[in-house]
This record gives C-alpha cells, structure tokens and sequence, in this order.
C-alpha cells in the first residue's frame, strides 16, 4: 500500500487483497510517510500515526502533518487524532504576544511559549499576531517584554509629555522603545501637547533661546519671550532658527519706532518727525 494507506487483514481472503481500493486510508489527524517500501509499515491501523505538537492532518491518507501558521501553536503531544484533524486545533497566540514563523517547522508552534511577549516600543491587541505594531508618532512603550498586558493595546503606548516630540511614524520600534526617544524642543520652538510629533515655532515678536536644555521651558508658548521696545520680530514662525535668539529681535530702522514690546513692524514716525 501506498503512502497514507495501510491493509490490516493477515490474508485470511484474497477478496481484501486485489485491488489497492482495498488499502485503507489513514484517518484524519494521523499520516504515514512510507511509499511503499516494506509492507511492515503499512500492515495495520496503527502505523498511521498521530500528529505531534504544532501540526495537524486535515485530510485523509496524509503523508505528512501541516504545520500551524504563523501566530498559531498546538500543544498537544499526540495524544488524540482529534485534536489534530483540523487547522482549527491550532490555538492563536493571545493579545500582545506574536508568533513570527510561518510553518517552517512544527517545533516553532509547539507550546505557548512559542508565542514571544511584544519588544518594547510594540503592542498588539489582536489574537494570532505574526509581527507587533509599533506605537506611533509622539507615543514610546518602554517594557521590554515583561509581560503581555503591557503591550496588549495601543494606550499601552505612552504620550511624550509637554514640552518634548517624536516624530517618527512607527517605522522602527527602537525609535519608540523609551522615554529618552521624546527630544525635548530645541530653542525657538516649544510643544503644549502631549504626543506631539513636531514643536511649534515661537510667534512674530518672539524668541526662546534655551537649547533644549529642560522640558519646563518648552511646554507653552507662553516660554516665548517678546522682543523688548525698540525692536521687532517679522517672522512669523517659518523657522526656529529666526527665534531661538534674542539677537532675532532687530533694532527698528532709521525713521521708525515701537513703544512695546513683541513687535512685528517699527511704526514710521509722522508728519513733521524724523529719528
């Protein structure tokens, strides 16, 4: 008999030995391998064999066990076919854990264990994850793979306080995977926000030149501070660069004045005056 197949009759009858119809095939949840090499192997029911952990035999007269996919494992040993007869004895790896091999081998989807804990920086709340998400722009998860309820959600993720930002849009958890990943705004720019992506740039009329030195003085606009009297600041916020200094902040010219302060344009002098 052929591979799948077994004849367990001992000759009594030549009626259930003449034609390979009469070879039974193994049920489903078992396989046999040989092709018909020695009869041995094919003379009884139990050379049919159950499939181990991480695999299963939904078809009968199998030659070998599928292997579960990726973000399944199964953990039985072969103690019943019945657990082994379809993909859906295969059990999906929980919210926050993954499972990235796709069937190269039963040994990767025998056990729960085989379903890893998120990294950091990555969280999953579906079942039978293959890869984690990771968390995205102004957001950081800073649990190495403690445990799965640290990275069972995307609120798992946590926002960069005021004063900081992240930019990066999830394209590598090492960007989100701490704290020390919010950057604190440089000078001319602040972030009022939690989870903000970017800073914004101080007004027209202002300037801020600490360096980035402390989150406390990047957290509102309110750190901007406004050109004294006698000077003006035009630009109104198209780079950091033209309000991270007090130098920023230009003397009015020849014919012009301000009397106060953060502002944008001198005032001309009038009629009759001249400075």
């Amino acid at each position: 008999c052929g591979i799948g197949k077994y004849l367990s009759d001992a000759g009594t009858s030549a009626s259930y030995h003449d034609s390979e119809t009469d070879c039974i095939l193994c049920s489903v949840g078992k396989h046999l391998s040989d092709a018909g090499t020695s009869a041995p192997h094919h003379d009884s029911e139990s050379d049919c064999f159950i499939c181990g952990a991480g695999s299963y035999a939904s078809d009968t007269g199998s030659a070998s066990c599928s292997i579960c996919g990726a973000g399944q494992y199964l953990a039985d040993t072969g103690t019943a076919a019945s657990v082994h007869d379809s993909e859906s004895d295969c059990t999906y790896c929980g919210v926050g854990k993954y499972l990235s091999d796709e069937g190269t081998s039963a040994s990767h989807h025998d056990s729960e264990s085989d379903c890893s804990v998120c990294e950091a920086g990555t969280y999953t709340g579906e079942t039978g994850t293959i890869a984690c998400s990771i968390c995205g722009i102004g957001k950081y998860l800073s649990d190495a793979g403690t445990s799965a309820s640290y990275h069972d959600s995307e609120t798992d993720c946590i926002l960069c306080s005021v004063g900081k930002h992240l930019s990066d849009a999830g394209t590598s958890a090492p960007h989100h995977d701490s704290e020390s990943d919010c950057f604190i705004c440089g000078a001319g720019s602040y972030a009022s926000d939690t989870g903000s992506a970017s800073c914004s740039i101080c007004g027209a009329g202002q300037y801020l030149a600490d360096t980035g030195t402390a989150a406390s003085v990047h957290d509102s606009e309110s750190d901007c501070t406004y050109c004294g009297v006698g000077k003006y600041l035009s630009d109104e916020g198209t780079s950091a660069s033209h309000h991270d200094s007090e130098s920023d902040c230009s003397v009015c010219e020849a014919g012009t004045y301000t009397g106060e302060t953060g502002t944008i344009a001198c005032s001309i002098c009038g009629i009759g005056k001249y400075l």
